[in-house]
């Protein structure tokens, strides 16, 4: 169940937006923390190099060489001017009360301020200190150096982009892994549309990509099979009314021979011609049958997938098999019946399983020997009905069922329901088997 649900691609992606999501915002925090370990490290290798003593020697010598006064605060304030990592405290040496001073604008910065506001490594840099004496006083003068908080803006941006690495790279990675999977079943699918369903489709993950796969791949195969079946039973179609149509041609020959010699009244007497007009009404209905059973065939083959089956007992069968039997009583048959009917069902229809039993009761009144016990039984066990016919044959007869139309009906029909059709021809004797599948 567990296993089943991280196979779900919505859950797998969201996993992985949360897990390195969470490992990136924890690189980032660590990297954050341990901000004043890289300013040290950045002061220790002067990858910022500054000169603090430049910088107050430089205010120095202005305010010495423009004679400024102790009390002249905006002249010493335009000689301090704005730096951008430099802030400058100026107090009377006298009283060592604050005269002026300038501010740090890189300070300013909320972004930088808010950085580096408990950084010692920043605080605690470069201090340079000294007296100035002027005409009127000594002014003492405290020099700040905060060139190191040049570091704080790319060092974020460092560490914003490795957090964003760790999230974004196996992300990244994950979907064009899944995207190369689409990329694959795309290609295969183009090979089954362009009518190549040998060619097998790719299944490479558990999630519904590789479902998707799995299905797809299972409707080449029943595609493959049903175009496999579909040729054979072509096949099969278009030999039998090949065959169907020498044995039509063959009691043709002999009517259209019969209807001459009536025609040209070539018979010797009236007894002749009662023959060959009997003979032509045999050989019409020798045709008319294998229309019939042609037809039958067809028919029954064209309406497979749209058979209704329904809920049957096998009361209705033993009732109409024991009917059928009555028939053939009628015509001298010796019957030897084995009937054991239960309170059983199958999945059936009722029309379909009427003309089965018609065709195998038909063949048993032309072709089996009425001289001869004909044995039918009918049994069930737990999981199938078994119904048995078995005859001696005939070996004269007026007609001749070539390629078996009718027991190919029966064939066709039994398919429908699921059920198997076994025929056991020997010389002497034919057995036909069929068994149907019961329902709870």
């Amino acid at each position: 169940m567990i296993k089943h649900f991280f196979n779900k691609l919505s859950i797998q992606i969201s996993a992985i937006i949360i897990l390195f999501g969470a490992l990136g915002m924890t690189v980032f925090c660590f990297l954050y923390s341990y901000r004043e370990d890289f300013f040290e490290f950045s002061q220790e290798m002067g990858i910022i190099s500054e000169n603090t003593e430049a910088y107050a020697i430089n205010i120095e010598n202005q305010l010495i060489d423009n004679n400024v006064s102790i009390n002249d605060v905006d002249t010493i304030d335009s000689i301090l001017g704005i730096s951008e990592i430099y802030s400058v405290n100026l107090y009377n040496k006298a009283d060592n009360l604050s005269i002026t001073g300038s501010y740090a604008t890189m300070l300013d910065n909320l972004l930088v301020g808010y950085t580096v506001y408990d950084t010692d490594a920043i605080y605690n840099g470069d201090v340079y200190h000294t007296d100035i004496e002027l005409e009127d006083g000594t002014i003492e003068m405290y020099v700040y150096s905060y060139a190191i908080a040049k570091m704080v803006v790319p060092y974020l941006v460092f560490s914003i982009i490795i957090a964003l690495l760790i999230f974004l790279i196996p992300t990244f990675l994950f979907i064009k892994r899944k995207v190369h999977h689409i990329e694959n079943l795309k290609n295969d699918v183009t090979y089954l549309s362009q009518g190549d369903l040998n060619h097998p489709i790719s299944i490479n993950s558990n999630d519904e990509i590789g479902e998707l796969s799995h299905q797809i791949n299972n409707l080449r195969l029943i595609l493959k099979d049903n175009f496999a079946t579909e040729e054979a039973n072509r096949k099969a179609n278009y030999d039998l009314v090949t065959a169907l149509s020498h044995d039509l041609r063959t009691p043709l020959t002999s009517l259209m021979g019969y209807l001459d010699i009536i025609r040209l009244k070539k018979y010797k007497n009236e007894d002749q011609y009662n023959l060959y007009l009997n003979n032509s009404i045999d050989k019409v209905n020798q045709i008319n049958e294998l229309a019939n059973k042609m037809f039958e065939y067809f028919l029954v083959f064209s309406k497979e997938q749209d058979t209704e089956l329904t809920k049957m007992s096998l009361g209705v069968i033993y009732e109409y098999i024991i009917e059928n039997i009555g028939v053939l009583e009628g015509h001298g048959f010796i019957i030897n019946k084995n009937l054991k009917p239960t309170n059983s069902f199958i999945r059936g229809n009722i029309n379909l399983i009427k003309r089965i039993i018609n065709n195998i009761f038909s063949n048993l009144l032309k072709y089996a020997e009425n001289n001869e016990t004909v044995h039918i039984s009918m049994i069930s066990d737990e999981n199938n009905l078994k119904l048995v016919f078995k005859n001696k044959k005939k070996y004269s007869t007026n007609y001749i069922e070539s390629n078996q139309i009718g027991l190919k009906s029966v064939q066709q029909m039994l398919k429908i329901h699921d059920g198997t059709f076994m025929i056991v021809d020997n010389e002497d004797n034919f057995t036909v088997t069929i068994t149907i599948p019961l329902i709870k």
